[in-house]
């Protein structure tokens, strides 16, 4: 009876038993404790190797040797041929095609014939600023979403710029914390933008049992103002003991102060002045974040936003009806003065709702999150 053919071989009958000359392979190796590669003839064999001999013939042992298999390569360092085919890199960030980087499931971008290096032993990667749209409506909740509230999550802490009455709602629907809250910043004193800080202070108090501090920033007269909105609604928030050290801040415009992860510049705005309206310049670790809070067209506008990271732009109205809120009319035609990595508008009226995603400016919306 004829050998089966070996390795590499060619049966043109097509009739040779590959699992019985698996067994016979295998019964080999387990009785005189060779390979397989070594029971071929010497002149179809490849170089000898012994079980503890993990190096490939071209490739290197030790370390070296298991990170070239990792990567996938073969004899002499070289890729896989599939992988070269498609003109796909292999390097320490992972397999990568076109510019993308792919590790771990997660898919991103890096510049074309670069590839991004996982960080050193002991070091972390970069952190990231988060910005979350809690609320983003005018006074009157247009098209169903809540009022004004955008938190920021930064490096060293948490903040909200503003504080409508829906906040808490929000906060909840989107599983933030109020415990990550370490500063709560005011535009100006309007109900859809600070007349949730009532409830906020309740519910951090009876609902959460916080401890840390929470610090309020905002306007002049920004204490006497949320008291008075408190007792308006039924609340004494002077006659009742604290678990967590609250401090109200003071900023006016043209000055600047530290306040927990934040360090922010106040600028005037153009709004109907009983409500001491302003804007705010925040660095929030090493991203800048601009806030118009609420403000019709002003010259000054674009220089105090200049060189932003992001800025969250009040547009109200669709046409250039008010000189108290800007228009999308007004963005348009101002759009090449900001300078500003990113502009997102929030504060849609009715009109400026429906418009949302159908303009060539990015719009907010309820929930959404962005990464600086």
């Amino acid at each position: 009876m004829a050998d089966p053919p070996r390795r590499g071989g060619f049966d043109p009958t097509g009739c040779a038993d590959r699992a019985g000359r698996r067994r016979r392979v295998g019964a080999r190796r387990h009785s005189d404790g060779i390979s397989r590669r070594e029971s071929l003839p010497a002149d179809d064999a490849a170089p000898r190797r012994t079980a503890g001999d993990v190096v490939r013939p071209g490739g290197r042992r030790g370390r070296q040797g298991k990170r070239d298999r990792a990567l996938g390569r073969g004899r002499a360092g070289r890729r896989p041929r599939a992988v070269r085919r498609l003109g796909w890199r292999i390097g320490a960030g992972g397999l990568s095609r076109s510019g993308r980087c792919i590790r771990g499931g997660h898919v991103s971008s890096v510049r074309p014939g670069r590839l991004r290096s996982r960080p050193r032993v002991g070091e972390q990667e970069r952190p990231v600023s988060e910005v979350v749209f809690i609320g983003t409506s005018d006074a009157f909740g247009a098209g169903g979403r809540r009022q004004s509230a955008v938190f920021a999550r930064g490096e060293r802490g948490g903040m909200l710029f503003d504080c409508g009455g829906t906040t808490n709602t929000g906060l909840s629907d989107l599983g933030i914390s109020r415990d990550e809250i370490d500063v709560i910043l005011i535009s100006h004193f309007h109900g859809d933008h600070f007349g949730g800080i009532p409830a906020f202070l309740y519910a951090a108090l009876y609902t959460d049992h916080r401890k840390h501090a929470l610090e309020i920033v905002g306007p002049p007269e920004i204490e006497a103002r949320i008291h008075a909105l408190a007792d308006a609604m039924g609340h004494n928030l002077g006659g009742r003991e604290w678990s967590f050290p609250v401090q109200y801040r003071e900023v006016q415009a043209g000055e600047r102060l530290a306040a927990g992860p934040a360090q922010i510049e106040a600028f005037a705005t153009q709004h109907q002045p009983e409500a001491n309206p302003q804007g705010y310049r925040v660095q929030l670790g090493r991203e800048q974040i601009a806030y118009s809070g609420d403000t019709g067209w002003f010259e000054g506008l674009p220089g105090h936003i200049a060189g932003s990271d992001l800025f969250i732009c009040e547009c109200t109205l669709c046409n250039r009806e008010l000189d108290f809120h800007l228009s999308l009319e007004e963005l348009r035609e101002h759009r090449d003065d900001f300078d500003t990595n990113r502009l997102i508008l929030t504060h849609l009226g009715e009109e400026m709702s429906r418009e949302r995603g159908k303009i060539e400016l990015e719009t907010a919306d309820d929930g959404m999150a962005v990464k600086l």
